[in-house]
């Protein structure tokens, strides 16, 4: 096996870069179905900013990295459409047509305005979460 000599002096990296909360233009560049810890199937979205992207303080992040996203496709009874009123609120921001049928491979290439926050994940850490997706202005 090849050797490297590395600095050992080197900090141990603490994960991706946090972004600060707002609203930001992000675009889909993969859409993944899979099934969530509770049996429900839901779409793993992986999103890259389209322009700068800054820290909590403000300060742009050179390379902010990309954000995921899970959503739920399981209908969920209740006035509110349940989760598939996110999902239409993502394929809305997408610009795409909501229908009776839709294909996820249409998300892929757009572009989506997103509301990020931060968020304590379950270990205690903070971490970035879209909380909606907002048709553009």
């Amino acid at each position: 096996m090849p050797r490297i000599q590395v600095n050992a002096e080197v900090q141990s990296a603490s994960g991706f870069p946090l972004w600060g909360e707002g609203t930001y233009g992000l675009r889909i560049t993969e859409v993944t179905q899979t099934t969530a810890s509770t049996g429900k199937a839901q779409l793993r979205l992986r999103l890259e900013p389209v322009a700068e992207v800054v820290d909590e303080s403000g300060k742009p992040l050179g390379t902010p990295g990309t954000l995921l996203d899970f959503v739920t496709v399981d209908p969920i009874q209740g006035k509110s459409g349940g989760t598939f009123s996110f999902l239409r609120a993502l394929w809305e921001a997408a610009g795409l047509a909501w229908g009776s049928e839709i294909d996820t491979d249409e998300l892929v290439g757009k572009e989506v305005q997103a509301k990020v926050a931060i968020e304590k994940d379950q270990k205690g850490n903070d971490r970035n979460r879209i909380k909606r997706y907002v048709k553009a202005a």
